[in-house]
């Protein structure tokens, strides 16, 4: 949370540097940046006593939620019914119309008390289908479901290709790399990634010479003594 909010901390200060000429001091909390997104923890554990533990994928309010297995190695799918209209939509897409009856899953909160026994049932059919197959079926019916994806099927993306959220730039040691784009589009002023992380050394003459005024005779006494790489 904390970059967020000091990205606009660093905006205001250039700002206010562009009407004033003054600079700008920024004091950013990590802990306090995040802090009030954890309120309903705080009010549950002032009211209740209840601490908060961890819950891995679990949600307190959607059920069935969590990651399911499907056929293949390490190949999961993510399932969150929001609603009842979908919780029946898939019941009917595993063909379990009688889970929309069974009074242990008939409401959210029955559904959230037996949640384990759903996580089960829901499991018992994903491991039927690919991650790809069941993803299809269950969008198909308005059921927020994704396939978990690994590092090539990420790449491969469809809609991430379509962005052009993969860049391949040139890179010295290994000839190119591929670094993720801009998250947004700008139609005015459009992020732009034109060069790979830099290498060990590689801007040194920049920094030296023009950020700090050496002169070519001085780095080069640098470089003989060993203190640059």
């Amino acid at each position: 949370m904390a970059p967020r909010f000091t990205a606009v901390a660093i905006l205001a200060a250039l700002e206010y540097r562009r009407r004033t000429g003054q600079g700008q001091y920024i004091d950013q909390s990590q802990t306090e940046s995040a802090l009030h997104f954890l309120t309903p923890a705080l009010l549950d554990y002032t009211v209740h006593g209840r601490s908060q533990e961890g819950v891995g994928n679990t949600d307190a309010h959607l059920a069935p939620h969590g990651v399911y297995p499907t056929t293949g190695q390490d190949c999961w799918l993510a399932i969150a019914v929001r609603t009842e209209a979908q919780w029946q939509a898939l019941c009917e897409v595993m063909q379990r119309l009688d889970l929309g009856h069974d009074p242990r899953f008939a409401t959210l909160a029955a559904r959230l008390t037996h949640r384990e026994a759903l996580d089960t049932m829901v499991a018992a059919w994903t491991q039927a289908h690919s991650a790809q197959e069941a993803e299809a079926m269950l969008q198909a019916r308005g059921i927020p479901a994704s396939a978990v994806q690994n590092s090539q099927e990420l790449y491969s993306d469809p809609q991430l290709t379509h962005r052009g959220h993969f860049v391949e730039l040139p890179e010295p040691l290994h000839g190119t790399t591929t670094v993720e784009g801009s998250r947004f589009r700008l139609s005015r002023t459009p992020a732009r990634v034109e060069r790979a992380g830099p290498t060990l050394g590689r801007d040194n003459q920049y920094i030296l010479e023009t950020i700090l005024g050496y002169s070519p005779k001085h780095i080069a006494a640098l470089t003989a003594a060993g203190i640059l790489r």
